[in-house]
């Protein structure tokens, strides 16, 4: 018989055959029976999923797979890893939603999945004496895999800055944000400052240049004490500040 195989299908089967599976139809006086019927199916094609991650693929997740010819493939197998997030697929119909037909040409039978950096929640916490304030605490989003080097500082009347975590191996501020937001942290300290207090002295609202006393203490330290300095002949008469309660 003259094969008349179309594109994207093969061969099923023919009719009538003899006791040997082979085609063989007998002429007879009857035309309505003198019929051959040739029977085509659709055939299988590969199609490949390829996978790329910011752009760049990673061929050791290529999936292949068959379908019929004209068959619409509508799904594919997610492969995303963390920290990323779907971007695009192709290619889409008109509702844009993925759809590959499957056609005689392999290598057009292709299926591309973009999976781009997601970006992540990440907060920085400011400690004064080792007490958080709550109310300074900085949230910020940045992107998977970015190194965050830099904060916002908040120092207060009377700190100075102590330390920033987590560093890196050179000892400088470094943050890499990762999926797990939980970790994206950065800890900023701040500890009171010193400062320098002076003790003068007077005798009859005459100060004595040569007793001034000069030390440090602590921000918001209270000062009780002092050196006496009374000289012969004369009584202590006040020492100021004074508190509530009348005491130094």
């Amino acid at each position: 018989y003259d094969d008349k195989n179309i594109t994207g299908y093969k061969f099923d089967k023919v009719e009538p055959l003899n006791a040997d599976g082979e085609l063989e139809l007998t002429i007879t006086e009857k035309e309505e029976d003198n019929v051959i019927n040739v029977y085509y199916a659709r055939d299988e094609f590969k199609y490949t999923v390829h996978y790329f991650y910011d752009n760049v693929e990673d061929t050791t997740k290529v999936e292949e797979d068959t379908a019929l010819f004209n068959e619409k493939i509508t799904i594919y197998e997610d492969k995303n890893i963390p920290g990323y997030k779907l971007d695009k697929v192709e290619p889409l119909n008109a509702d844009d939603e993925l759809e590959l037909t499957i056609t005689e040409k392999e290598e057009d039978n292709v299926i591309n999945v973009y999976y781009v950096k997601d970006t992540f929640k990440y907060t920085v916490h400011y400690f004064y004496d080792e007490v958080e304030n709550v109310n300074a605490k900085i949230e910020n989003t940045a992107t998977f895999g970015d190194k965050i080097t830099t904060y916002e500082d908040k120092v207060e009347t009377g700190y100075k800055f102590d330390k920033v975590e987590p560093l890196n191996g050179d000892g400088e501020l470094e943050l890499t944000i990762t999926e797990k937001e939980a970790n994206n942290v950065i800890n900023v300290y701040y500890i009171r400052d010193e400062f320098k207090y002076t003790v003068h002295y007077f005798y009859d609202n005459v100060e004595d240049t040569t007793k001034v006393e000069e030390d440090t203490a602590l921000f918001n330290e209270k000062i009780t004490t002092y050196e006496d300095k009374n000289i012969t002949g004369y009584k202590l008469d006040k020492v100021e500040p004074l508190n509530g309660d009348n005491e130094l």
